[in-house]
C-alpha cells in the first residue's frame, strides 16, 4: 500500500517543482515598470512587474478619478458639488455617494461626507480658520449633513438658499 502511495507521490512532487522553477524563471525574466506623475495635487510613484510599460493607461484612471472625486481639482465633479454647482455626476461619482450614504446610516450618521465646514472651521481644511470650540461647532453643524444634499436622476442640484453650505 505505501509502495502504490509513493508511485503517485513522486510524479506530483516533480510537476510541482519543475513548475516551479518556471514560474520563478519567468519572474526573473519580467522587468520592473516604475512610473510617476503629478495627480491629487501630489506626485505618485507606481513600480509594477510587467514586459509592458501601462502608464498611459495608469494616468487615465488616475486621471478619471481626479476628474470625478479630486477636492484638488477646482473642475471636478465634487468640486462642484461642494460649490453647490448644478452638474450632472458620473458613474463614478454616484457609486462613492451611495457608498458613503450607506456607510453614514449604518454609522448613525457618525460618518458624514459634508463634515468640510466643520473641518475648515477648526483649521484642519482647505480654508483655515480660527477655531473656537464653544461657537464654530454649533452654527457649522446646520449646515453640515449628507441628508441635506438632493439628488434627482444623475444631477446634483443646488440647494435652497438657506440650506446652501458655507464652504
Amino acid at each position: 500500500m505505501k509502495k502504490k502511495k509513493l508511485i503517485w507521490q513522486i510524479p506530483f512532487l516533480l510537476i510541482l517543482i519543475i513548475g516551479s522553477i518556471f514560474v520563478i524563471r519567468q519572474q526573473h525574466n519580467t522587468p520592473f515598470q516604475k512610473d510617476e506623475g503629478m495627480v491629487f495635487g501630489t506626485i505618485y510613484h507606481i513600480t509594477y512587474q510587467s514586459d509592458t510599460n501601462y502608464q498611459k493607461e495608469i494616468e487615465a484612471e488616475l486621471q478619471k478619478v481626479d476628474n470625478s472625486l479630486s477636492p484638488f481639482n477646482k473642475t471636478s465633479i465634487i468640486s462642484r458639488v461642494n460649490r453647490n454647482e448644478k452638474v450632472k455626476v458620473d458613474e463614478m461619482f454616484s457609486e462613492v455617494f451611495q457608498l458613503a450614504e450607506k456607510i453614514s446610516g449604518d454609522t448613525d450618521g457618525a460618518f458624514d461626507i459634508t463634515v468640510a465646514p466643520m473641518v475648515n472651521a477648526w483649521g484642519f481644511g482647505f480654508k483655515t480658520g480660527n477655531p473656537s470650540w464653544d461657537s464654530t461647532p454649533f452654527p457649522c453643524r446646520m449646515v453640515t449633513s449628507s441628508r441635506r444634499i438632493r439628488r434627482r436622476c444623475s444631477t446634483a442640484l443646488p440647494l435652497p438658499r438657506d440650506m446652501a453650505p458655507m464652504w
